[in-house]
């Protein structure tokens, strides 16, 4: 089976990368390599914090790397500067403020590996088990995917 780059674009979210982290550890049984690129998170959104804890994180997993932006140039900017930093067959673009359960990349990889025509595959993004937002409920699907609005605007469609 073939390695793996995952690229975990960050800006601030100090809380969501705890979560990530010991999540990403847990989980991760596939070959596979992590580029966290730091799009530029400034001193009030926790530069600080973030850099101790992905350098204690990298001090234990020799095949995760933090990836430095030059400048602030977004989401899109972020993942597209961590997919150049590796070489793998596969590219994983993971959200920060995911936590991956047992098996998530095995399962999204396995069809790859199965179905050769297949280009892209996506995760099932359940709302997270201690949400008490009505709005949110617990366990349940996110949503269905993306569409567009009549003003060009993305949104999440069966939301």
């Amino acid at each position: 089976m073939a390695i793996c780059d995952i690229v975990v674009p960050i800006f601030g979210g100090l809380t969501h990368l705890r979560n990530l982290l010991p999540a990403l550890e847990a989980t991760l049984a596939r070959e596979h390599r992590v580029f966290f690129v730091d799009d530029c998170t400034p001193p009030e959104k926790g530069a600080k914090a973030i850099h101790e804890l992905l350098g204690q994180a990298l001090a234990r997993r020799p095949n995760w790397k933090v990836v430095q932006a030059e400048k602030n140039s977004g989401f899109s900017a972020s993942n597209n500067l961590g997919s150049q930093k590796g070489d793998s067959e596969f590219i994983c673009l993971l959200n920060s403020d995911t936590v991956p359960q047992a098996g998530w990349l095995e399962s999204m990889l396995l069809v790859m590996d199965t179905y050769p025509q297949i280009g892209a595959v996506g995760a099932k993004l359940l709302f997270p088990l201690w949400s008490n937002d009505p709005a949110r409920p617990a366990g349940r699907i996110q949503h269905a995917g993306v569409a567009f609005n009549a003003m060009r605007m993305p949104y999440h469609i069966f939301m």
